[in-house]
């Protein structure tokens, strides 16, 4: 651990570049539109995944403990002894992740891709930067705003053993629920499961698409269910 703690994080950062210290994501609370603190937090642990760079792995959620054995190899590798312990610190340990400007652009398109998924389709990404001595603290902010509801659901399809499957009380999409990408594709696999056991076995999820109208100014979207014109 002395060992360790004398090493400095940054001692393999090129000049010019920073250490992503930090990666957090955050999404603001609002009680007005139902998203309380715990919901927000949930919901930022979720978002996490999505992001394209992270920091170095920590232990106990601060020390950066493979960094720091990467870090204890030697700058000057001239000799065979410095050169032996430099590669085996560096296969061990990890390296610094240098923060990348275009990876975090990146990450705040798929930060607001995900949260549209989940309905929020006027949701707002930014984020905080924070600079001190040679590292970036990054923080993503999200703003979620009030999520988009299935106004209205309908079935078009006119092949009757899948209509019977996708009408049954136990399908995931119905009105009145928030819009959510991924439940919707977990319905198109409850239907084509049915389908299988049914005898329908190359059935395929592709072969449902749904079509999503948002154009209404209450947050609300009317959602069909179809099948693929090929299908048809």
């Amino acid at each position: 651990v002395v060992l360790f703690s004398g090493c400095k994080t940054t001692k393999f950062v090129p000049e010019g570049s920073l250490l992503l210290d930090k990666a957090r994501v955050k999404v603001q609370p609002q009680k007005e539109q139902g998203l309380t603190k715990g919901e927000a937090n949930a919901l930022a642990g979720d978002l996490k995944s999505y992001l394209r760079q992270k920091q170095n792995t920590e232990i106990f959620g601060f020390w950066k403990l493979q960094l720091h054995v990467y870090n204890t190899a030697p700058a000057d590798t001239t000799s065979k002894a410095n050169k032996f312990f430099a590669r085996n610190a560096h296969k061990v340990g990890e390296a610094p992740v240098i923060y990348d400007e275009e990876l975090t652009a990146v990450s705040m398109q798929q930060l607001a891709q995900a949260m549209q998924n989940k309905g929020y389709f006027r949701v707002e990404v930014d984020t905080v930067q924070k600079v001190k001595d040679g590292k970036m603290d990054l923080t993503y902010m999200v703003v979620a705003n009030a999520p988009y509801t299935v106004r209205k659901y309908t079935v078009d399809i006119d092949r009757p053993e899948v209509r019977e499957i996708a009408m049954q009380k136990q399908r995931k999409v119905d009105k009145g629920m928030q819009f959510n990408a991924g439940v919707m594709d977990e319905e198109r696999q409850r239907i084509t499961s049915r389908m299988h056991n049914k005898g329908y076995f190359y059935f395929d999820k592709s072969m449902l698409v749904y079509t999503a109208d948002s154009s209404y100014k209450d947050n609300t979207v009317e959602v069909e269910l179809a099948l693929a014109d090929y299908v048809q």
